[in-house]
């Protein structure tokens, strides 16, 4: 056995073994999911407070639901 075939195959074996302990037979039966939604949401609300508070609000600092300034 070369250098090269050996070097592939502890790859090949370490990689099945961090695919089994992170559960990636299991994960690979999953559903397509979006894990960010929560950016659509506050992108969302910062336009919307920029709508309503356009006199108060600042691109350098901008504001989402649940911190709006209170004048």
């Amino acid at each position: 056995m070369t250098h090269k075939a050996a070097t592939i195959g502890v790859f090949v074996i370490v990689m099945l073994s961090l695919s089994y302990h992170y559960n990636t037979h299991e994960i690979i039966s999953y559903r397509p999911t979006s894990d960010h939604q929560w950016r659509n949401s506050v992108s969302a609300s910062i336009a919307l407070n920029y709508y309503h508070h356009g006199d108060f609000f600042s691109f350098a600092h901008p504001q989402f639901a649940g911190q709006r300034l209170h004048f």
